[in-house]
């Protein structure tokens, strides 16, 4: 007696790991996406999904290609028309999301991202269909248990889905947690000795600059103009071709804030670093520490 696996015992143990890796890129996606925001979770939300949606990848293809062999005698088409255009959605799906993991999402192709959304959107409908459909002819077949029309599906798929979904969430929260609370801190503090506060307790007055602590903003934490133009492509370029691009390093506007600087005090130059030489005022008083706006 030959211990080769039937078809239908392939397709369960390839359905098995395709819905496990299914729940967590769905759950993963929808959950960065919607929360919004750009912080240490959202980040690490962001890397499961593209791991779990890589991984996803992978296993459709030998689901897919088991599916089709078992399948294939069957005339049901309402099935095979719902399950072909679930394929399509599934290919798109994996196009436009390799497109993204490969070259990041830019202002040109936001569009891409709202499409991959709507596409997954779609894509969990077209799977209720399916498995309604199936369910729906099954009934009128015969009066089998519901357990009984889903054949592919292993009985202790809910416990596997819900298992790995929190096992996966702990690990989640435990590298993010470390991460946040084990990575040196970030300076809040001011670079030059001896900073002066000659405007009230503010940092930065008497220019408008604001942040949300009321206090420095570490140099880690700020991108660089390239860092910019990865996403902004268009603006980085207006900017890096216009004068506004010289604002701190003019020759007039060096001259004078050093003539302010001679006549009024280092502190009142940052009325003009406000403006002249934001980034610099922000970053740990280096405005101050150069001894002219920047």
């Amino acid at each position: 007696m030959s211990n080769k696996p039937t078809l239908l015992e392939k397709e369960k143990s390839a359905n098995t790991l395709l819905t496990i890796f299914m729940v967590l890129a769905a759950v993963s996606g929808f959950s960065s996406y919607f929360l919004g925001g750009n912080d240490l979770w959202q980040q690490w939300g962001w890397l499961l999904h593209v791991a779990v949606s890589i991984a996803l990848s992978v296993q459709f293809v030998p689901y897919l290609m088991t599916h089709v062999q078992r399948t294939l005698a069957f005339r049901r088409w309402a099935l095979v028309s719902s399950g072909s255009v679930m394929v399509m959605a599934v290919l798109l799906l994996i196009l436009t999301g390799g497109v993204l993991i490969y070259f990041g999402q830019t202002q040109q192709t936001a569009w891409l991202l709202d499409f991959h959304v709507v596409g997954a959107f779609s894509f969990v409908g077209l799977i209720l269909l399916h498995l309604f459909l199936h369910s729906f002819k099954s009934s009128i077949k015969n009066n089998k248990r519901i357990k009984e029309k889903f054949i592919s599906y292993e009985s202790s798929l809910l416990k596997r889905v819900v298992g790995a979904l929190l096992m996966v969430s702990a690990m989640l929260l435990v590298l993010a947690a470390s991460f946040h609370y084990l990575r040196p801190p970030y300076s809040t503090s001011a670079a030059v000795p001896d900073y002066e506060y000659s405007y009230e307790n503010h940092p930065f007055r008497p220019s408008q600059t604001e942040t949300w602590h009321n206090e420095f903003v570490d140099l880690k934490q700020i991108a660089i103009s390239e860092d910019c133009s990865g996403c902004h492509q268009q603006i980085a370029d207006e900017w890096m071709s216009s004068i506004h691009r010289h604002a701190a390093s003019d020759k007039t506007y060096v001259t004078n804030v050093s003539l302010l600087a001679e006549k009024s005090g280092i502190a009142a130059t940052r009325y003009c670093e406000g403006c002249h030489a934001c980034g610099g005022r922000l970053i740990d008083g280096v405005g101050d520490a150069a001894g002219i706006g920047r």
